[in-house]
Order: C-alpha cells, then structure tokens, then sequence
C-alpha cells in the first residue's frame, strides 16, 4: 500500500493566530505550568486531537511555549509579546517569534527576495515538501512575514540575514581600549546613546545575537567587515560541539498535520 507523503515540520498556524491561542491560556494559566490537556481546553478544544496538536506545536515552534517536565508553560518571550509596554519591543519580540521556525529563519536569511514559485520549487527540491505541503509552507511563511513587519525590520546584504530593528540607542563606551581576538578589532562594550541602531537575530540553540552600529547608517563595505571579523572569531571558538538529543515534548511536533 502506498504510503502518504509528509512534508517536513513547520507551524501550520501563524503567528497572529498562536500569539492569540498564547493569549488565551494565559487568560486561564498565566505564567504556570499546565498540563498538555488543560492547555488544549485553553485553546478552546476538549482535549488533546489533532487539531489541538497542531495549536500547541506552533505554539512551540515560534517559541512561545516551552515544556517543562511534563507540562507545558509560556515562555518570556510570549510574556513580551502580550504585555511589553513599549510598542517597539513587542515589534522587536513578534520579529524574533516570525524566525524561530527554523524553515521561516532559513527561507528569510537565504531567500528574502525568491518569489512564491521559486520557494515553493526549493522546498519540493531541497525538503522534499509535496506539492501541497510546499504550497502551505509558502503562504504560512508570508502571513507570518508580513504580520511581523520582517521586511521593514531590516535590509539585505547578499546572503546575510536581514536584521530585526531592536529599536534600542547604542554606542561603544569612551576611553575604552580596543582589545583583539585573531588580530583583529574586538567589538567593545556599548551604552545607552543617540545616533546608534541595534540590530538582533535569533540563532540556534536559544541564543540571541545583537549588533549595534553607531555614527552613521551601516555601509555595505562596513558589514563585509564585520562579516570578516565574526569568521575570525568563529575560528577561535574551535570545533563545532554536538547538540544535545530531543527530549520530552519535542514529539508534540510529530502530530502536526502532515502536508
């Protein structure tokens, strides 16, 4: 018998619709852990199907909960989401939750500019989506996209990843000496200031990486350099270590809708 083709994991909600489900259980669990059940009766089902599966892997997926033994809980970056005050760091958390999916990261830091079509025929080619799942992929990918503002948040140079506005006025300190790794300039610790812009991009493994430009607007000759610097420090880092295994409720994302 045949088997049907599955397309690889991805939020089959987007993220206007999860930060709305993130609002709903933290209407009826605030910032407690609850059990999976207790949280799909949060979202509205009567416990746990595949509908509220899915609800509960995007929720994951774009980082707004986290499992916590065999519970689940809103995570800090849900909190912001819901109560930040200022609008510009709620922006700046909606930013970082649209790229947590490692396909909407990957699609927005090597394809900014592909069209549909084009990204639709890498995900079949290069991720083996089927043609339906590569089609709901896309359209995932560009509500979330544009419900976060990505686009307006950064700009493109070649291949780099087009950088989430922080909002956030910095600059190096004064008087500070400048210290070098490999030889080269090392970037010094900032402050609060005028005339400075941040720049932040989620990574893996729960890290978080800020650049903070000051003096002028960022060049492209400038961020080449900055490129070069970071390839140095990478070296000094030494091998790639290897990630730890998947545990626990990682296998919520297996009873996804399947594409």
């Amino acid at each position: 018998m045949a088997t049907r083709e599955r397309s690889p994991n991805y939020p089959t909600h987007s993220l206007e619709s999860s930060i709305g489900f993130a609002k709903l259980v933290y209407g009826k669990e605030k910032m407690s852990p609850a059990a999976p059940e207790v949280v799909a009766q949060a979202i509205g089902h009567e416990g746990l199907t595949g509908p509220s599966r899915g609800k509960i892997a995007a929720l994951r997926q774009y980082a707004l909960m986290e499992p916590t033994g065999d519970n689940l809980r809103l995570t800090d970056l849900a909190f912001r989401i819901l109560h930040a005050p200022e609008e510009m760091e709620r922006a700046e958390a909606i930013a970082q939750a649209a790229l947590k999916p490692p396909l909407f990261s990957e699609i927005f830091a090597e394809k900014p500019d592909a069209s549909d079509e084009s990204l639709k025929y890498y995900l079949r080619r290069e991720k083996k989506f089927s043609d339906d799942g590569a089609s709901r992929a896309v359209k995932a990918y560009r509500e979330t996209a544009a419900f976060a503002n990505l686009n307006e948040l950064g700009y493109n140079i070649e291949n780099q990843p087009e950088p989430e506005d922080g909002g956030k006025t910095q600059t190096p300190r004064s008087g500070e000496k400048e210290k070098s790794f490999a030889g080269q300039p090392k970037p010094q610790a900032p402050k609060m200031e005028q005339n400075a812009v941040a720049y932040t991009w989620p990574l893996p493994d729960g890290i978080d990486a800020q650049v903070i430009f000051s003096g002028s607007k960022p060049t492209r000759r400038a961020v080449q350099r900055l490129v070069d610097y970071l390839k140095f420090f990478q070296e000094d880092l030494g091998p790639t270590e290897s990630t730890a295994p998947k545990s626990g409720w990682d296998a919520v994302d297996d009873d996804e809708e399947p594409g």
